[in-house]
């Protein structure tokens, strides 16, 4: 259980397992937001002024749960939840779910891609960087940890083997960084499979105070030159795994899925496009047009006319297009339906439910129904089970996530009179 690897997808696609994105009040107390004005207005990438509209930009929040629901019905496939027949071929259900949401793996990009442009969204230039990464530990580890933990001791119910080294790598979230297996235990999926992606996002972090006040410098066009040349460094990755790994599914998969340099390519999409939303130089679609472009370009990946190499550079393109119009119809005050109370608040325990949902379905699976469920009951199944999740997704968030941001987030300076 603990080192099971996902199918690998016949495209080499990067897979749907999709990192915490950091929510746009995390720059300050728990029951802020940052809005779209605040800080200096003599910055160059200083937001907009937005009278009449959602500075808070909800509309994101409620994206990510989104992307987040098309994570769990991925999984549910890739992890044999609805029973396939082993000889012949797959049942109708089967084939309709495959149909659906087998481009589940767009999350990943989606919230890397968010990620950046979050993150470049709520950024004040006189914030220190120490201060900026004990944010960050404060919003990922604690739940890291603990479920870090359970995982372990559930394993240890099973009576399943553990590698302390691998576990160890799984904790300090470096694991993403390592190739392969150590003495048959998997690196990169190891101990809760999912945390692979927090590894990434901790290069992210770690980079980003660096990173952004050079982005901060280039004016419009060098900006929309840097979107072009990740782009195009998105696509020869696609080719460069098979000049690195020949003849290795295996590896070429890490390299273009899991190794953060590659990955990280999508996060600083999100801070271009964060950039020049900022500056009111965005001239993408809206977003009843980026979201008929989202849909069309998830339905053509699924297709035999596209290319599976262009797969990844095709999916960032429409994420950024999403995630710049969403924001632009929240500071605009336009029509949105990502910005429904429910929504927000399910987006808001995306991470929560990120971390726990692929280990309650192995389990659950583990314990009652290894081989998956058979005709009706799995549109009984698949809905428990994602009450489930929600569940103790919120109780994550309510009783370890909030509380742990609240003791280890660095405390506000008091203001000298």
């Amino acid at each position: 259980m603990l080192q099971q690897q996902e199918p690998l997808p016949p495209t080499q696609r990067q897979s749907a397992i999709p990192p915490q994105t950091p929510r746009l009040d995390e720059q300050r107390p728990h029951d802020d937001h940052a809005t779209a004005d605040q800080g200096p207005q003599q910055q160059p990438d200083a937001a907009p002024a937005a009278s009449v509209g959602f500075s808070r930009l909800p509309s994101l929040t409620g994206l990510r749960w989104l992307a987040a629901f098309i994570v769990f019905c991925y999984h549910v496939g890739t992890l044999g939840v609805i029973h396939s027949p082993a000889a012949g071929p797959p049942s109708r259900t089967e084939r309709h779910w495959e149909t659906v949401f087998s481009q589940g793996d767009i999350g990943v990009a989606f919230f890397f891609i968010l990620s950046g442009f979050v993150l470049t969204w709520v950024a004040k230039p006189a914030d220190s960087h120490t201060a900026f990464w004990r944010r960050r530990v404060a919003k990922i580890y604690p739940n890291h940890i603990l479920t870090w933990a359970v995982v372990l001791g559930i394993a240890a119910l099973w009576g399943d083997q553990v590698s302390k080294v691998v576990s160890v790598l799984n904790l300090a979230l470096v694991q993403p960084w390592f190739y392969g297996s150590f003495h048959g235990f998997s690196i990169g999926y190891s101990v809760n499979t999912v945390s692979w992606s927090l590894g990434c996002e901790a290069f992210f972090y770690l980079c980003f105070p660096f990173v952004l006040p050079l982005l901060r410098k280039m004016n419009t066009v060098q900006l929309y030159w840097t979107a072009f040349i990740l782009f195009g460094i998105t696509f020869c990755c696609q080719q460069w795994q098979y000049f690195f790994f020949p003849h290795n599914p295996q590896g070429s998969f890490w390299f273009v899925y899991m190794f953060p340099p590659v990955r990280s390519l999508e996060f600083w999409l999100g801070v271009v496009t964060a950039l020049l939303v900022r500056r009111g130089r965005w001239y993408g679609p809206g977003l009843g047009a980026a979201t008929v472009i989202a849909v069309g370009a998830y339905y053509l990946n699924g297709t035999p006319r596209i290319s599976g190499d262009l797969h990844t550079v095709i999916f960032d393109f429409v994420c950024c297009l999403l995630i710049a119009a969403a924001a632009r119809a929240d500071l605009a005050g336009t029509w949105s339906p990502w910005r429904w109370r429910p929504l927000v608040f399910l987006g808001e325990i995306s991470f929560a439910f990120y971390l726990v949902h692929v280990e309650l379905i192995q389990n659950v699976m583990r314990a009652w129904h290894p081989e998956g469920w058979r005709g009706m009951t799995v549109f009984l199944v698949i809905p428990a089970l994602l009450a489930v999740a929600i569940g103790l997704a919120y109780l994550l968030y309510r009783c370890v996530e909030m509380p742990a941001m609240r003791l280890l987030r660095p405390k506000k300076k008091p203001i000298q009179g």
